[in-house]
C-alpha cells in the first residue's frame, strides 16, 4: 500500500489525479503478512515475504472473483487524501491525533482552492 500511495503522491504532484482501489487479500497474502513480524527488515526472507504479501489483479480473478466484483472495488476507489482521512479512527488517542493529521492537512494545503470543497460525508 505504501508504494501505491507514494506513486499516487508523485502523480498528484505532476497534476495527474489518481484513485486507489484495494483488492481483498487472499490466504497467501495474509499468511505472508503475519509471517513478516519478527523477520529482520531488508533480509532475503523479508523480501520474499513482502513479495508474497502483494496481491495482483490476476490473482484476484484466479481466486474466482468476477468482473462485477472488480467493478465494485473500482467504484469504491478513493483519492489518496480520502484514503488517509478514512484511516483516521475515532478511537485515536488525542495525543496522537496531531501527528496523524499533520500529513493530511499538508495534502489539503497543497490543493488548489477550488479542490478544497468538503465531501458530502464531511459537510455539517
Amino acid at each position: 500500500m505504501q508504494g501505491a500511495l507514494k506513486t499516487a503522491r508523485i502523480l498528484g504532484d505532476h497534476g495527474i489525479s489518481t484513485r486507489l482501489a484495494v483488492l481483498p487479500l487472499g490466504e497467501k497474502q495474509r499468511a505472508a503478512r503475519e509471517s513478516l513480524a519478527g523477520v529482520p527488515e531488508g533480509s532475503s526472507e523479508a523480501e520474499a515475504l513482502l513479495a508474497g504479501a502483494k496481491i495482483e489483479v490476476n490473482e484476484f480473478f484466479a481466486a474466482g472473483r468476477t468482473a462485477a466484483d472488480f467493478e465494485a472495488i473500482l467504484a469504491a476507489a478513493q483519492t489518496p487524501l480520502e484514503m488517509a482521512i478514512s484511516r483516521v479512527s475515532t478511537e485515536t488517542p488525542e495525543v496522537d491525533l496531531a501527528r496523524l493529521l499533520e500529513p493530511i492537512l499538508a495534502q489539503v494545503n497543497r490543493l488548489d482552492p477550488i479542490e478544497r470543497h468538503p465531501t458530502p460525508a464531511l459537510q455539517t
